[in-house]
């Protein structure tokens, strides 16, 4: 009778000793020397407490997670994870959950932190009942890039009140001028629909001119400022496009 061997468990200690405060070691990777330890399994289906920290510990086949890393430590990390490629790397229903009193996802990436796709629904979704539900930081750049691919679609969709603190740039927005002697100046601008419309005003006072209409022509892509009267001078008007 040819007797079968079984393969190696994974460790427990060098799985949960890379979630203890302050680690930076990877869960799956070895540990440093100054963590090292026998091995342990981690066992499914029951709680596997960290050696040295009771605050830490990893449940296996934990209610509908294959793992569960589990630290109740305000200021410790519960998995920390180290890659060439992906750091994590997940599918599906619901990809990653995190949730921290603090942070529930800190990543950093030197082309992307965070990488998120749907074919359906919401790439990313993010809730919180006090503070900000999404906070982004750009020192340099752009903290938060928004691209809508279809024509009908948004770019961003905001419902409730918005704030901009700081300088705000429209690309749908500038400034046309009417020559002197004329009551009106027409630009293109591609991209107007039956719903768009536009506020204009004078960057300079003239007296006895003001700004009659501006009226965006959908089938000529152009907009045109009116007058009230011929301008004596050039009349430099700002205009904003809004839809």
């Amino acid at each position: 009778m040819t007797e079968t061997t079984e393969p190696s468990p994974v460790s427990r200690r060098r799985v949960i000793a890379g979630v203890t405060i302050g680690t930076a070691a990877a869960v799956g990777l070895e540990a440093s020397p100054a963590m090292a330890a026998p091995p342990d399994t981690v066992r499914l289906g029951r709680t596997n407490p960290h050696p040295a920290d009771a605050g830490t510990r990893v449940v296996g086949g934990f209610r509908d997670a294959l793992l569960s890393v589990d630290n109740t430590s305000d200021a410790g990390t519960a998995l920390h994870t180290t890659g060439r490629r992906y750091g994590v790397h997940a599918v599906a229903g619901t990809a990653v959950r995190a949730d921290g009193t603090a942070m529930g996802i800190a990543a950093t990436g030197a082309s992307a932190a965070v990488a998120a796709s749907s074919d359906k629904g919401d790439a990313v979704r993010a809730h919180t009942g006090s503070g900000y539900a999404v906070d982004a930081r750009a020192d340099t750049g752009t903290a938060v890039r928004a691209v809508a691919a279809a024509t009908d679609g948004h770019a961003l969709q905001v419902v409730g009140h918005a704030t901009f603190t700081g300088r705000t740039t429209f690309s749908s927005a500038g400034t046309i001028t009417v020559k002197a002697g004329n009551d009106r100046a027409a630009l293109p601008y591609f991209g107007n629909r039956h719903s768009s419309f536009a506020l204009a005003t004078p960057r300079a006072y003239v007296p006895g001119v003001a700004v009659a209409a501006a009226v965006i022509d959908v089938y000529a892509d152009t907009l045109t400022i009116h007058l009230s009267q011929p301008t004596p001078v050039d009349l430099p008007v700002a205009y904003l496009i809004l839809d």
